[in-house]
């Protein structure tokens, strides 16, 4: 699976840690979360990384932020940036063992967003 299908998955089970599920669908999320732990760091180590080379500068050396708290990236090199971070989140990393019915995701209000980012980890009921 690709790194950005699985963070973006994790993303959804992380914004909804706080909404009261069943205990049993609960634990499959915590043990989701932890399982994709390790990509989860390697990832943002990486795009750290990216900043920090393509991040603009000031006289000083220093990383430029815009009015949203956001690290601007150099004007002339931001397709080299998107290229690079493209490759890190098409890297194929192993995918949790962990899947969902959709029963058990009935007690999330999802959106339509969120099911096509969680749909390798739903499965059919049989």
């Amino acid at each position: 699976m690709e790194l950005r299908k699985l963070i973006r998955a994790r993303s959804v089970f992380l914004s909804h840690a706080n909404d009261k599920v069943f205990a049993k669908v609960a634990y499959k999320m915590a043990k989701f979360i932890k399982a994709s732990e390790d990509e989860d760091v390697f990832y943002n180590t990486k795009i750290k990384e990216l900043i920090e080379i393509y991040a603009e500068r000031d006289e000083n050396g220093k990383c430029i932020v815009d009015n949203g708290g956001n690290i601007k990236i150099d004007p002339a090199r931001v397709q080299e940036c998107k290229d690079a971070a493209a490759v890190i989140e098409s890297t194929d990393v192993e995918t949790p063992n962990i899947k969902f019915t959709p029963d058990e995701l009935s007690g999330l209000k999802l959106s339509m967003s969120e099911i096509f980012a969680l749909d390798e980890f739903i499965k059919e009921e049989e």
